[in-house]
C-alpha cells in the first residue's frame, strides 16, 4: 500500500489487524484509515454481492481471528470494539467454546465494558464459577 501508485489496500481477514498496527506504528493515516473500513465492513453482517449478508456464525469465525490478532498486537481500542460484539451475541460465543478461551481479564472486559452484554444471568454465573 504504501508504495503503490493506486493506494489500493490489499486487506484480509487475517491481515488486517497487522496492517492496522503497521499503518498506527509508521503514522501512515490514509492506511489506517482504509484498513479500518476494510475491519468495518469485514464484520458487517451486509456483504457487498448484493445476497443475503453474512450469518452470525461467519461473523463469528472473523471476530475471533481479530481477536486474537488484537490481543496480540496489544490493540485495546479494536478489542474494545470486537467486545461489543462478542457481548452482543454473548451465547453464540459461549456455545461455539469461545468464551471458555478467554483469560478472565479478557472475560471481564467483555462483561463490564461492553455496552450491549445479552447473556441471561444464569449463564454467567455459570461460566464465572467454571
Amino acid at each position: 500500500f504504501l508504495y503503490s501508485k493506486d493506494d489500493v489496500l490489499d486487506a484480509t481477514t487475517e491481515s488486517a489487524t497487522a496492517l492496522r498496527y503497521l499503518s498506527n506504528y509508521f503514522g501512515a493515516c490514509e492506511m489506517f484509515t482504509k484498513v479500518n473500513g476494510f475491519i468495518e465492513v469485514d464484520l458487517s453482517s451486509k456483504d457487498d454481492g448484493g445476497g443475503g449478508g453474512l450469518s452470525p456464525a461467519e461473523i463469528h469465525d472473523r471476530v475471533c481471528v481479530y481477536w486474537k490478532e488484537a490481543v496480540f498486537y496489544n490493540d485495546d481500542e479494536l478489542v474494545l470494539a470486537l467486545s461489543n460484539i462478542i457481548a452482543e451475541h454473548f451465547e453464540l460465543y459461549y456455545k461455539a467454546g469461545f468464551i471458555m478461551e478467554l483469560q478472565p481479564e479478557q472475560l471481564l472486559q467483555v462483561v463490564s465494558e461492553s455496552e450491549r452484554l445479552n447473556c441471561d444471568s444464569e449463564l454467567l454465573s455459570k461460566i464465572v464459577a467454571q
